[in-house]
């Protein structure tokens, strides 16, 4: 099983990037006056798929074919899809995960 402290360090990570993406995207865009230029060169989508496709191995994706680490990146955008709402923070993902396993 993966430990908890490392699952939550690639969860941060993964964030992190997210972020020095969206902040690089913005500044190269304001730069040079074009408004896609962050999704061309700032695009970590097929590393993140693998990154995620890893964690998969120890939180397989369910009958359904639902991931909750997918869900919770992409669809819930780090654990705080909107201002109002409670941040999840990776350790409580983790803890339903293993909880659901």
């Amino acid at each position: 099983m993966i430990k908890k402290e490392l699952f939550i360090s690639v969860i941060n990570n993964m964030m992190a990037q997210k972020l020095k993406d969206y902040s690089n995207k913005n500044i190269v865009s304001e730069a040079f006056e074009i408004d896609n230029v962050g999704d061309i060169l700032m695009n970590n989508d097929k590393l993140f798929r693998s990154i995620i496709s890893l964690l998969q191995v120890w939180f397989p994706i369910d009958e359904n074919g639902f991931c909750e680490i997918e869900h919770y990146c992409y669809d819930n955008n780090f654990g705080k899809p909107t201002i109002e709402s409670e941040y999840i923070t990776p350790e409580m993902l983790y803890d339903k995960l293993i909880k659901n396993t």
